[in-house]
């Protein structure tokens, strides 16, 4: 499937780095040539929404993450698999034991004004020998007040290009429903292609909704 129209092209932290570069800046405390992280770090700078940076969210900020994705599952309840009422009674201990910072296993978190968490972006690698060349993207979510701005886009790019360095890792794949056109709009153009419908895939409170199964080839 090709991009959507208008949609700009995936972005790659090369990319970034050698915008500092065309300026003729530096990103502070980094030396000559930004690094990954440096990169992440004023991501947002260079999409002009705002002093906003990437950073992989660590085990203390289990709790920080779990307020922030209770808050998706609530106000957009449709785009998720899980429900608010199965994860706001999960245990303190359950919460801490789900929540991996590895390089196969981690969630991205997009900050804002003040250090505000204003978006999120899982990821985790498939863990049998058959499907090792396999990752997925999980509980990708923005804030409402933040929607529209590119931060969406820019967890995204940051995650592909972050997993890109796994040995053997060859598909990336995400699951998005029907009904979430802005998010089905964004992953294309990112160029994932759908690889299958599934018909009334989740259903709540009576409604059901299609979901999409979406894979990005990283070869």
């Amino acid at each position: 499937m090709s991009a959507a129209r208008g949609c700009p092209r995936p972005v790659s932290l090369s990319s970034i780095a050698s915008c500092f570069e065309d300026r003729g800046t530096t990103p502070p405390n980094h030396g000559p040539h930004p690094t990954r992280d440096s990169a992440a770090l004023y991501l947002f700078a260079i999409h002009n929404v705002g002093p906003m940076r990437i950073r992989t969210l660590e085990p203390s900020d289990v709790e920080l993450f779990y307020s922030f994705r209770l808050r998706g599952l609530r106000e957009n309840p449709e785009a998720f698999g899980s429900t608010f009422a199965e994860e706001s009674v999960m245990p303190a201990e359950v919460r801490r034991s789900r929540f991996h910072c590895t390089d196969e296993n981690f969630v991205l978190g997009a900050f804002g004004e003040e250090g505000k968490l204003v978006g999120v972006a899982g990821f985790y690698r498939a863990a049998h020998l058959k499907l090792r060349h396999k990752g997925f993207v999980w509980g990708m979510y923005v804030a409402p007040g933040s929607r529209g701005g590119g931060v969406g886009r820019a967890l995204l790019s940051f995650l592909i290009e972050r997993v890109k360095s796994l040995p053997g890792l060859e598909q990336l794949c995400l699951d998005v429903v029907t009904v979430n056109e802005a998010a089905r709009a964004l992953y294309v153009s990112q160029g994932f292609q759908i690889c299958a419908l599934e018909r009334e895939a989740m259903k709540q409170d009576g409604e059901y909704y299609d979901v999409e199964h979406m894979v990005l080839r990283l070869g």
